[in-house]
């Protein structure tokens, strides 16, 4: 049976009617389809077509429909589709794709015709940013070889379809920013692979799973927040010993800190970038190479004072802890100090009480430190001075007393990062602490007895200065010139190069 192909300006079909051979028998689709710039519609349904889809289909901005199901094609869809803007229906099914991405286009509806996919070799699948709704469908056991799922910036509700479960060889499972709902379910415990979740910015409720540190042992990052969750935290999550980034801020979360965090190994030792699982070179869009087993890179939010920051190519350099907008209270437990390597740790907006831990200058990578909003007390660790990269620091609003380390870097900072300590005081705070006040030149003593003090008290810093410049001259003189006294031979070399 012959193909029928009709073209017109807005409308180029290739039909056939389960032919068993014909004109396009596992040829590539031509290129010059890429040049009919008005068209609208695309239909290649059943056309036999095989190879790669050209890049050139990528030209057609003002294609509205696009079906190329059941053909044999292979590979991946080119990046161009992405300018398609107008494009409002693709039908990919029963092909051979290994990369399916359709990111930040207007598709809606739901996502039911994922069951349709077939042959069981699809890896990526990228359907990000759309305005897709409804349940996911509980259809891909059908998706077996997939390493990367992101369904991220949609409107999906509902629970997580079990059969996410039958994703033994998942990688990254990424569905933040929709509106699901329910418990995590246990299937996902076969997911064993999995290194990077994001589950942030849902209704997710319930507590955080125990299996999470069981089921998942190779996670790097976590990320659970902006959801429901309640409970405490698990103390299976310290088995996850790859862990980079936790992040389960936002949400109802009770009980204590586990002093078991410090088997946080990345956390706490220097390695490269996710156990070897993920490159360097990181970009907004996703990164594959399954020789390699590099990951999808997506952005990231941590939350420091208050503001959402982004991380994006930055992400795998971070080392991070957020649990910020939680209800949790007691102690700080000092072993969080051993976590040599943490960049952000953010507690903020929770219900903890007692002191700063002591050790917490062994921090030395912490770039940001956000403790704001708890009920803190005394005075302000001094090894806080030893954290020579700190950017951000919030300690706001507990009760902290006491002086403020200082001849330090922590000066630098705004006095609003210290607000609401009332008992607090040095700078960058405006209030003295007792004993440094400085009196107005109005405010001065004159009679004679004030003025015998303040002459006093300039004789004895004129007394400690010269000591202090005259025993550093002693030292000094003796380091070069002891030498040349009792050494023979560096005695004569001085004198000879003088002489000569």
């Amino acid at each position: 049976m012959k193909t029928r192909i009709a073209a017109t300006g807005k409308e180029f079909i290739v039909a056939s009617k389960q032919a068993i051979y014909n004109d396009f028998n596992m040829s590539q689709i031509p290129e010059f389809i890429g040049s009919f710039n008005n068209l609208k519609n695309l239909n290649l349904l059943e056309a036999e077509f095989g190879g790669t889809i050209p890049y050139e289909l990528g030209n057609l901005s003002h294609l509205e429909s696009i079906d190329l199901s059941s053909n044999h094609l292979q590979g991946s869809i080119p990046d161009a589709f992405v300018k398609m803007n107008s494009l409002e229906s693709l039908s990919l099914d029963e092909n051979q794709l290994e990369v399916l991405s359709i990111v930040e286009n207007r598709f809606s509806g739901t996502a039911s015709s994922v069951c349709k996919i077939r042959g069981g070799i699809l890896n990526f699948l990228n359907l990000s940013d759309n305005l897709l709704s409804g349940h996911l469908p509980n259809c891909f056991m059908h998706l077996r070889k997939l390493l990367i799922l992101n369904l991220a910036g949609n409107n999906f509700t509902g629970e997580i379809p079990s059969s996410f479960g039958s994703l033994s060889q998942l990688h990254t499972l990424i569905l933040r920013n929709n509106s699901s709902s329910g418990e995590l379910p246990l299937p996902l415990k076969n997911c064993s692979l999995l290194k990077f979740v994001d589950l942030g910015n849902n209704k997710f409720s319930g507590s955080v799973p125990t299996w999470i540190g069981e089921g998942l042992p190779l996670l790097n990052i976590l990320i659970l927040c902006s959801n429901k969750f309640g409970g405490s935290i698990p103390l299976n999550l310290c088995r996850l010993k790859y862990l980079r980034i936790l992040d389960l801020s936002v949400n109802n979360i009770f009980g204590t800190i586990p002093q078991c965090f410090n088997n946080f190994t990345a956390m706490a030792q220097k390695g490269d970038l996710f156990s070897g699982i993920i490159g360097s070179n990181y970009t907004d869009s996703y990164v594959y190479d399954y020789d390699d087993t590099e990951e999808f890179i997506n952005d990231a939010t941590v939350i420091m004072k208050g503001r959402e920051l982004e991380y994006g190519k930055y992400l795998g350099l971070l080392k991070i802890i957020n649990l910020a907008s939680n209800k949790l209270t007691g102690k700080v437990p000092s072993e969080i100090s051993s976590l040599l390597e943490l960049v952000v740790l953010n507690i903020s907006r929770n219900k903890l009480i007692g002191e700063i831990p002591r050790m917490i200058g062994q921090l030395k990578q912490l770039q940001s430190l956000d403790m704001s909003k708890n009920q803190f007390s005394n005075e302000i660790p001094s090894s806080m001075s030893e954290l020579h990269f700190l950017s951000v620091l919030d300690l706001s609003y507990n009760n902290l007393s006491g002086k403020n380390p200082s001849g330090t870097q922590l000066q630098s900072f705004d006095a609003v990062d210290f607000i609401g300590n009332w008992a607090l005081c040095g700078p960058p705070l405006p209030n003295k602490c007792p004993g440094q006040e400085t009196p107005n030149q109005s405010d001065q003593p004159t009679n004679h007895d004030g003025n015998e003090d303040n002459e006093k008290d300039g004789d004895e810093f004129e007394k400690w200065f010269f000591a202090v410049a005259g025993f550093g001259f002693f030292i000094e003189f003796w380091r070069i010139c002891g030498p040349l006294l009792f050494k023979s031979s560096w005695k004569g070399a001085y004198f000879y190069f003088w002489t000569t």
